[in-house]
């Protein structure tokens, strides 16, 4: 399968004593991490890769999101229509990832995704946001739509991380 259907959301998983660590410099603009010791995950791909890649890291065996990389994108968007104030369920969501099964290590979607960012916040989305729902850990907003996965937001950005963001942004325009 390469389509959304690899995003579908199957449930939410609370992580114990988790700290979520969030990095940005001006070479990979986003790193999110909900572990500490390197995780050996798998992960679901979107993006053209040659200009725009988002690289979500799911946990070996039980498809729960662990984090994602956003290496690449073309620019930054308006931000998208969506309320955040409809939560859903607290934890990250578990995969289905159908894809990704009898030992294969990622996949790809050639799905494309846009990026925007607002007052310390990035969103990252790639499906229709209508309706979507918010679930939260932390400081990191996971949008559902329709049980499946269409977005990723951070809401704890400095203003040093969103200027690091826009030196990226630059040097790759």
């Amino acid at each position: 399968m390469q389509d959304l259907d690899q995003l579908s959301v199957l449930d939410f998983c609370q992580l114990d004593a988790v700290d979520v660590s969030i990095e940005v410099d001006e070479y990979i603009p986003l790193r999110v991490r909900t572990y500490k010791p390197p995780l050996g995950g798998r992960y679901v791909r979107l993006g053209g890769r040659e200009k725009t890649l988002l690289e979500i890291i799911l946990a070996d065996g039980a498809n729960i999101v662990r984090g994602w990389t956003l290496t690449s994108f073309d620019g930054v968007s308006e931000w998208p229509d969506v309320d955040l104030g409809s939560e859903g369920r607290a934890g990250v969501p578990v995969l289905a990832a159908d894809g990704l099964d009898g030992g294969v290590r990622r996949v790809d979607l050639r799905v494309p995704f846009s990026v925007s960012l607002r007052d310390g916040m990035m969103a990252i989305w790639w499906g229709d946001l209508r309706g979507a729902t918010c679930h939260v850990f932390g400081s990191l907003r996971f949008l559902v739509s329709n049980d499946v996965l269409v977005g990723l937001l951070v809401d704890s950005l400095t203003t040093r991380e969103v200027a690091l963001i826009g030196v990226g942004i630059s040097e790759r325009g």
